[in-house]
């Protein structure tokens, strides 16, 4: 295996526990998305962001957004530029988080998951929560 092809199926979230990542990535699709879905409304109930109906609707059901949606939360995670205050920085994390998991793209559901867990307020915390949730029934 050449290191190109060791990278690609490596994503960010086997920096923080590669194990966790593998065992994220053995679900099948459809169980990744509901799981990041549930993982971004976990993050959201704890800094609650206003996000568009549709959007808080679609993360409900596991769906997938239109590509004028995913630009709309595109936009709202953006910066407007200068220094970010913590929460600041954990509000554009969980709009990207939502982002991804409404994705139609293979990977976005692990990168969605990234992205709520290091919205929270205790890493640690949302870890063991997912850790949990992939010893539970499939």
């Amino acid at each position: 295996m050449t290191i190109a092809a060791a990278t690609a199926t490596h994503g960010r979230l086997d920096r923080d526990d590669h194990q966790l990542a593998g065992r994220f990535r053995s679900l099948d699709p459809a169980r990744r998305r509901r799981l990041a879905c549930a993982m971004v409304r976990r993050a959201l109930s704890e800094l609650p962001i206003a996000l568009p109906p549709h959007v808080v609707g679609l993360l409900g059901t596991s769906g997938i957004a239109t590509p004028a949606q995913l630009a709309d939360l595109d936009r709202r995670a953006a910066s407007s530029g200068g220094a970010m205050a913590d929460a600041d920085l954990r509000r554009a994390r969980i709009i990207a988080a939502a982002r991804y998991a409404l994705s139609p793209q293979p990977r976005a559901p692990e990168e969605a998951v990234y992205e709520a867990l290091h919205s929270r307020a205790s890493l640690p915390g949302a870890m063991h929560e997912l850790r949990r949730e992939l010893e539970g029934p499939r």
